[in-house]
């Protein structure tokens, strides 16, 4: 029965993140008709909701913990660590963006194409939804992201049992979670596997967090540099 309830309140996680992850894009999409007044209202409602629920999640998955877990610091070597992890993450999504390309035979004007077409929508989101959205990217998904798949993923089901199965099952769950398409799911099941691999070290949260938000604090970058000077 208890393992049965952590199933029901893992699916009802997920659900949140997608619920999370995905309300800055209605956002978006509805932006034209929204008054300036709502879009303050609801930019700020979700900000603080969010805050508020990962607060919560912390508080809970923090009662999982050793004292010895508890204790652990993150120090500037681990975010050195942090950092290694990060750059290993970006050169498998290109490794693996590589052999998506090959497999689908993509020309590099094919891609410039894509790319262009992105940059023109980044490009037309009021600043407001910009920043929210960005602030979802760079820290809210890190969070509560690593919070769900590896730490109250690998305490509730996989806790003493060794580092393949948990590694296995919670990539493949953060990888169909991000994606249907079965030539891409390798690049985030990868990803969700370094992330674990980072979580496992030392067993902190912390670890994963600051790899996952270093790989995304690049697309922010990156979206930024488009959409603030390149307009």
């Amino acid at each position: 029965m208890k393992r049965f309830l952590g199933i029901v309140k893992f699916i009802g996680f997920i659900v949140l993140i997608v619920v999370i992850n995905r309300c800055p894009n209605l956002m978006i999409t509805f932006q034209k008709q929204t008054p300036d007044g709502i879009r303050w209202a609801v930019a700020l409602f979700y900000i603080m909701a969010v805050c508020v629920i990962i607060a919560r999640i912390w508080k809970g998955y923090a009662k999982k913990l050793t004292d010895k877990q508890k204790q652990c610091r993150f120090t500037w070597k681990d975010f050195g660590i942090a950092v290694v992890f990060a750059v290993i993450v970006y050169l498998s999504n290109m490794f693996w963006t590589l052999i998506i390309r090959w497999g689908i035979g993509a020309s590099i004007a094919d891609l410039q194409a894509i790319n262009q077409a992105g940059i023109e929508r980044l490009q037309q989101i009021v600043p407001l939804y910009f920043f929210v959205s960005h602030i979802m990217l760079t820290f809210f998904a890190p969070i509560i992201e690593e919070l769900i798949f590896r730490g109250y993923f690998h305490q509730t089901f996989f806790k003493g049992k060794g580092i393949w199965p948990p590694l296995l099952v919670s990539s493949f769950i953060f990888a169909i979670l991000h994606t249907i398409i079965p030539i891409v799911l390798p690049i985030y099941f990868s990803m969700g596997a370094l992330f674990f691999l980072a979580y496992y070290r030392r067993k902190n949260i912390l670890d994963s967090i600051a790899v996952h938000m270093l790989n995304n604090s690049l697309v922010t970058v990156i979206s930024m540099i488009y959409y603030f000077f390149l307009r």
